[in-house]
This record gives C-alpha cells, sequence and structure tokens, in this order.
C-alpha cells in the first residue's frame, strides 16, 4: 500500500496554473513567521507558538510539538490556525498531508474536496493555490467551502492575505460569530485593487499578472529554514549537538597537521561549547555583529581532518587541520566537501560525534537574524 508520496515522483503534465482574480498589494503577502528567531517574533506570533505548544527554547532549538507529530483530525483548530498563520500550512509544507488520496482520513477527504481536491490532484500534488476556490475572497465562499477552509487552519484574515496587524492578539475565533465578524473586515477589499481605469490599462494590467505570478512561484519555493548537513566522518566517540543559535560569535579550532582534535563555539544567546579532545594546538576565529559563516569545507575520512570557514564578509578560516596519519596507514586523506549557506541563512550550530577527538561533524544551518 502507498504509505507516502514523499518516496515517489508525481508529475501532471497538463496541470494548469489558476490565475487569482484578485490582486493583493504586496504588504498583504502573509510573511512566514517560522524562519524567524523568537526574540524577532512579533506579539501575535509568539502568542500562535504558544497554541502549538512552543516554548522559546523549543521554538529557537527547531524542537516538535504535537501537531509535527499528531494527524491532523486529531489537532486542535487552535493549533491548525496557528500553523496556518505562522507559515506551517499542511496545505503547503511538511510530511503531515504528504499521503495518498486513498489513505487519508476520510473528513480530511471530505475537507479537501469541498475545496477542490479529488484523487488525481491530491496525488499529482496540486496546492490549494492551483484550486479555483482560492480566487475568491472569504466573504464570497460558500458556507460548506468556508467550513473546510477552517478546518485545514484558515482564519477569514489570512486566507484574504489581509492580516495586517502583528502587534494585536492570536485569537482562534468563535465559529459561530466569526463568519459575519469578517465579512465586515474585508467588504471593502476589492476597492484596493485598482479602480475602474486601471484595470482597462493593458500595460498595468500585465504588471499586475507578472507580479501575482512572482508571488504565486515565492510560495511553491518557500522551505523551513532550518536545515542539518550529511554527516561527515567516521562512527567513533559519542554523540553531541549544540542545536541552533541566532549568533555565532567566536570559533576555537583545536587541530594538528593531522586531524581536528576539538572544536569550541561561543554563542551569543547560550553557553560555551566545547566537542572533542584536548590536543592540537587552537586557532581562534571571532566574528563581527553582523558577519556569519556561509561556507564550511571538511576534509574527513574515519576522522574529520580539517575544517575551512568562510563568513558573508568575505574573512576566512583554515583550513585547520591536515589529511590524516597517512604516513602511518591509519588514517586515508578524506575527500574535502563544500557546504552552502541557502541565501538568508548561515552557520547556526554543530552537532556530530566525538571522544578524544572530533570522529564526526555535521552542520546546521538556520536563518539571519533580523536587524534591530
Amino acid at each position: 500500500m502507498k504509505s507516502s508520496r514523499s518516496t515517489h515522483t508525481h508529475t501532471n503534465p497538463n496541470k494548469q496554473q489558476q490565475q487569482k482574480i484578485h490582486i493583493m498589494p504586496p504588504h498583504h503577502h502573509h510573511h512566514r513567521m517560522c524562519d524567524m528567531w523568537w526574540v524577532d517574533l512579533p506579539p501575535k506570533g509568539k502568542q500562535a507558538a504558544l497554541e502549538m505548544g512552543y516554548t522559546p527554547e523549543s521554538w529557537d532549538n527547531d524542537e516538535d510539538v504535537p501537531f509535527d507529530t499528531n494527524p491532523l483530525e486529531e489537532c486542535s483548530l487552535g493549533e491548525k490556525m496557528a500553523a496556518v498563520y505562522l507559515g506551517m500550512n499542511p496545505l503547503l509544507h511538511g510530511p503531515k498531508l504528504d499521503v495518498w488520496w486513498e489513505d487519508l482520513h476520510p473528513e480530511t477527504q471530505q475537507q479537501g474536496e469541498v475545496l477542490g481536491y479529488d484523487k488525481e490532484k491530491w496525488d499529482d500534488d496540486w496546492l490549494i493555490h492551483d484550486l479555483p476556490c482560492e480566487q475568491l475572497y472569504w466573504k464570497d465562499m460558500t458556507d460548506e467551502q468556508k467550513v473546510a477552509a477552517t478546518y485545514f487552519g484558515y482564519m477569514p484574515a489570512v486566507w484574504d492575505e489581509t492580516e495586517d496587524d502583528p502587534s494585536g492578539d492570536f485569537v482562534v475565533p468563535n465559529l459561530e460569530t466569526a463568519d459575519d465578524a469578517e465579512e465586515e473586515e474585508v467588504v471593502v477589499e476589492p476597492e484596493d485593487h485598482g479602480d475602474d481605469e486601471e484595470v482597462d490599462d493593458p500595460e498595468e494590467e500585465e504588471e499586475a499578472e507578472v507580479e501575482e505570478e512572482e508571488k504565486k512561484k515565492k510560495k511553491k519555493a518557500r522551505r523551513k529554514m532550518f536545515k542539518v548537513s550529511q554527516m561527515f566522518g567516521g562512527d567513533g566517540g559519542s554523540p553531541f549537538n549544540h542545536g541552533d543559535s541566532r549568533h555565532l560569535q567566536k570559533l576555537v579550532i583545536g587541530a594538528d597537521s593531522h586531524l581536528v582534535h576539538s572544536i569550541t563555539a561561543h554563542y551569543s544567546d547560550k553557553d560555551v561549547v566545547k566537542s572533542g579532545g584536548k590536543g592540537g594546538k587552537e586557532t581562534t576565529f571571532e566574528l563581527g555583529d553582523d558577519e556569519f559563516i556561509v561556507k564550511v569545507s571538511v576534509r574527513s575520512n574515519k576522522y574529520v581532518q580539517s575544517l575551512e570557514f568562510k563568513t558573508n564578509k568575505g574573512s576566512k578560516l583554515g583550513p585547520v587541520g591536515g589529511s590524516g596519519w597517512k604516513l602511518l596507514g591509519k588514517d586515508k586523506p578524506g575527500t574535502i566537501h563544500s557546504v552552502n549557506a541557502t541565501s538568508g541563512t548561515q552557520l547556526s550550530g554543530f552537532m556530530g560525534r566525538n571522544g578524544r577527538i572530533l570522529d564526526a561533524i555535521a552542520f546546521r544551518f538556520g536563518p539571519v537574524p533580523m536587524k534591530n
């Protein structure tokens, strides 16, 4: 039986992109807050994260909460609405609904059908933005469509992309009164999208269509910014994990001409963490307040043999270490691998294996903090 779409490839060459009837101004574009550090979240975002069960520490460490592991039908309305508000929409991101249509819970199937899904569209990975219902404002939807959208975690303002007060309170609406209240709130929205003269202007119309297509591409390309690289090295020693930090301030690498013995990280928001042993000569690398490591090169075989770091300012540390004990036959020179941070991210921590030396290492990447 098919259990997950993640191990299968689905493409639909006949899939048509739906054109949105209304063009939202750029400031109405809902920000993906789950890519922010806790301290950068607006008040409403923090309240939504708390609704999902996060604490400041578990949020910054990218730890799972019940919403991540429970089936959608077992999640509360508050959890689902908070997830969508924060940018963790289960219809767009993550494995929660990454199953075949036939394996969906009956309630999820039923509500999906109301929004326009069927077996073919679901199994071919159509997004909510590909369905005709996404062209509608909340006030123009049927009662059944509103119930279905609510089931998946949408609030009227988020559906319409009119949420513009992140300093307010995150409130799970009373379903008996929410529709009327939100209809009053968005009833004048169509007037904000241009008058008759703008609609009749071909150049303006074309620009609006291009802008909307760009927005759709960005929506589909979004992904969570916390990532971990593969592990480089051997399986000796015991595991370690520094977690993620908002800013790596200083690195101290202990190494000799053969390999890396230790790595000590000074973080802006946690205690100094050392992994590895006591050997080797220490080399220190300090970073400025607005300087971040964006590229790491590692040579490894059975151990971590050398490390090299580069920052967004062009500064470089290393390579520090060597190429193993090749003369003694203990460890052949390993392959050099480079790992680059994606746009908007930085090296935010380390994990790996250690004992008397640095046996293995992986690199954690997280978002670059927002400027105050």
